[in-house]
């Protein structure tokens, strides 16, 4: 880099703006600041995974399109809309003779406001790359004057380019051209935010010290008391899960598998080992991703809780139920009242769930792209890694294994019952088999695991509701779990009507199931009756304990899952009894549900002296991947195509809009809807008063304890009202809402008899 000229239109002398204030132009940010800003920020951020000419190039083009005298004259009041973004990406095919070079800087310039483009192919295709590199724009032709005399520009991609397969470069294009975007896109909201709104700039707090974290966590694990009435062989595995975890942790950055039966401590185990293991390699941050957004309150509670007096500081929930994303209305300074803490992970400790973590993946927009250049350099925990879903394997182990290659980053397949993701014909991106390393030592695991057995497993058959309701009641203590919501209530109904029957789903907001959680532990701590019947969530990390469970038929991890609610902590003079029954009704429709539960019987007759094996579990999900479609939205197929035909001569044509709309965890169109109950109540009023962002910001984190996620087209059926500030959606009156078995969906006219009363 070398001297900076300051900024003027070369027609009238006048200096060149990029934002102002309410307060005149002496007080306006010069356009050359910006862009020196952006480009600074942006280098450090690309810095960490070898890009940082690429960001710094990208920061100083990102804006450049202002320097037009049209810009200049929309800012000082003209309404008519200003393409800025487009000239930044025209001007890379000018400074670049490869095509490749010049579209990976043009991805993010032109994107950095409406989100990433489309590649393109032909002109008609409005919006594209393509496009946009041909259209004519307000004039830009003096932006020397801004643009560094004698730029050095990158010369080769740190992505590793060259040395993956032709049928993978695809996938290393696009993966960097969005990594480079989330620096670019965060480096000038950042800077934006810091001119436009200085007090919530400077408010942003520091990342803790990971060295910090694990004294604190080291510190309470030394204090840690052992659980009344555990069983010593179970407490002293778990000490020695966790040492082999310490141990692995000194190994080299990469992919790890820990392999844990339910109940052994994983949680703990698998914090120690990202903190060891950070500090260790200077990782930046730990990302624990959880398959249910349910228990990312519990399992953040339970870290700030052995993070001491640093774990409000360090753990970052990832909430964003409440926002809409307004990439294309939206900048940094004209931001909608409320943008959650999560903007862009900065932060040491982030909790957040699967769907999030990999969606920002695949997405083109701005809101979801800004957090991608922190996942980089980081420990990443995949808990429960057996519920990636199915239709979406190849892209979700293709991202994680980019993000190792490329990124500098350690992944660990977290979960009692590890899917097989090494590769084969159908899993293509899978990992090379000496690429995962087990934590728990090859001698140690089928010991482990025979050391946690603390039940078995019976199959009744077909069950009819009437018999399942007669064997439950049969029982004192006993936990069934069935795969709809729909089937938990009938049979909760079928049952007597007594203060000891319980009912949990995801129909029941998170506070009101703690509370029936909190019931049911009390009751079984204290040897009362006790009969639950729940969705498949209570095998989601609950942490409960039954003598007797019955599990409606089910893939094999979730038959394991179940049995981790059964004789938890091994306290029962024999071990505890799991039943899986076919309900005479038959399973739910969805294939889904029928073919997992066909491989577990097929994996049942080969394995059934010991169902529950790590072999068994490898043999259930080879064969469940074989037979199912892998990348049901062809998302690799689409960049493979993107660079392999010879008509782009070089030029990327990938389409990250259709891969933005084809990728998805849940194809459903559901949404939050907050049940007015009265805790709720004076939190809603707060907020439609608060002018306050901060205030705002942690009454929608409160919330969320009220709130239940419905398919959009239920809002029809039942009494609701919105706050549009905020795209809230509220239950009026708590009418439609059960306290034994939530939301009532199917009669929006349903009210408790209490709530009749005036």
């Amino acid at each position: 880099m070398t001297s900076h000229k300051v900024a003027t239109d070369t027609a009238n002398g006048k200096p060149l703006y990029a934002h102002t204030t309410p307060d005149g132009k002496e007080t306006w940010q010069l356009l050359d600041e910006h862009l020196r800003n952006v480009a600074k920020l942006c280098a450090e951020f690309a810095a960490v995974f070898g890009a940082e000419k690429w960001g710094r190039l990208v920061g100083y083009l990102h804006d450049i399109g202002k320097v037009s005298p049209d810009f200049q004259t929309l800012l000082e009041g003209r309404k008519k809309k200003v393409d800025h973004a487009t000239a930044g990406g025209q001007i890379a095919f000018q400074l670049f003779k490869n095509e490749l070079f010049a579209s990976l800087t043009a991805f993010p310039v032109m994107g950095h406001h409406a989100g990433l483009p489309n590649g393109g192919c032909v002109r008609t295709d409005t919006g594209s790359l393509y496009e946009r590199r041909l259209r004519s724009v307000p004039e830009y032709s003096h932006y020397q004057e801004i643009f560094p005399h004698n730029f050095s520009l990158p010369q080769s991609l740190p992505c590793q380019f060259e040395d993956v397969a032709e049928e993978e470069q695809g996938v290393v294009v696009a993966f960097f051209t969005r990594m480079l975007f989330s620096c670019l896109t965060d480096a000038d909201w950042l800077d934006t935010e810091r001119f436009c709104n200085p007090e919530r700039f400077t408010s942003r707090p520091a990342p803790v010290p990971i060295g910090d974290l694990l004294h604190e966590f080291n510190t309470y694990m030394q204090k840690l008391p052992t659980k009344k009435g555990g069983n010593p062989i179970i407490t002293t595995l778990r000490r020695e899960i966790q040492e082999h975890c310490r141990k692995a942790a000194q190994n080299k950055t990469g992919v790890f598998s820990l392999t844990v039966p339910t109940g052994g401590g994983k949680t703990f185990s698998s914090l120690a080992f990202a903190l060891e293991h950070a500090q260790q390699h200077g990782l930046c941050r730990i990302i624990y991703v959880i398959p249910f957004t349910s228990i990312i309150e519990q399992n953040a509670a339970e870290f700030r809780k052995a993070l001491g007096s640093l774990g409000d500081k360090a753990v970052l929930e990832h909430h964003s139920a409440y926002i809409a994303d307004d990439d294309e209305k939206s900048d940094a300074g004209t931001v909608t009242d409320i943008r959650l803490a999560t903007e862009n992970w900065d932060a040491s400790v982030i909790v957040t769930t699967a769907v999030q973590f990999f969606e920002s993946l695949f997405s083109s927009r701005p809101a979801k792209c800004r957090k991608l250049h922190n996942i980089a350099n980081s420990a990443i925990i995949l808990d429960e890694a057996q519920m990636l879903p199915p239709n979406l394997l190849n892209p979700c182990v293709m991202a994680l294994r980019e993000l190792v290659r490329g990124y500098g980053a350690t992944v660990v397949l977290c979960t009692a019952t590890q899917p097989a993701l090494t590769i084969t014909e159908k899993l293509s991106s899978g990992f090379e088999k000496a690429e995962v390393r087990e934590i728990i030592p090859e001698n140690r695991l089928s010991s482990i695991f025979e050391s946690f057995r603390r039940v078995s497993i019976d199959y009744a058959g077909i069950l009819s509701d009437a018999d399942l309701a007669a064997r439950m009641l049969a029982e004192n203590q006993v936990l069934t779990i069935v795969n709809t919501r729909a089937r938990a209530r009938e049979l909760f109904e079928s049952l007597d009507d007594d203060d000891a029957h319980y009912h949990l789903s995801a129909l029941m907001y998170p506070e009101h199931r703690k509370r029936k959680l909190d019931k049911i532990r009390d009751r079984l701590r204290k040897g009362k009756v006790c009969r639950v019947v729940s969705t498949s969530l209570i095998e989601a990390g609950v942490d409960i304990d039954f003598p007797a469970v019955f599990r409606e038929a089910t893939g094999l991890d979730s038959v394991a899952q179940a049995a981790g609610r059964c004789n938890r902590e091994g306290k029962l003079p024999m071990p505890g009894k799991v039943t899986v029954f076919t309900p005479k009704s038959g399973l739910p429709k969805a294939p889904f549900f029928s073919r997992r539960a066909l491989w577990a019987d097929w994996v049942r007759e080969r394995f059934s002296d010991d169902l529950l094996s790590p072999e068994a579990v490898t043999v259930y999900f080879t064969q469940l991947y074989k037979h199912e479609n892998l990348d049901e939205p062809a998302i690799l197929t689409q960049l493979e195509e993107a660079l392999e035909d010879d008509e782009w001569e070089g030029f990327p044509a990938i389409p990250f809009r259709e891969i933005d709309r084809g990728f998805r965890f849940i194809l459903d169109d559901t949404v939050p809807l907050i049940v007015e109950c009265d805790a709720a109540l004076p939190l809603l009023e707060r907020l439609q008063t608060t002018e306050d962002r901060e205030e705002a910001r942690t009454l929608l984190r409160r919330l969320q304890a009220y709130t239940v996620q419905i398919y959009r087209n239920y809002l029809s059926r039942l009494a609701v009202r919105t706050i549009s500030r905020y795209t809230l959606f509220v239950l009026t009156g708590a009418t439609g809402y059960s306290e034994s078995t939530g939301l009532v969906l199917d009669d929006p006219q349903f009210r408790e008899k209490e709530r009749n009363i005036y």
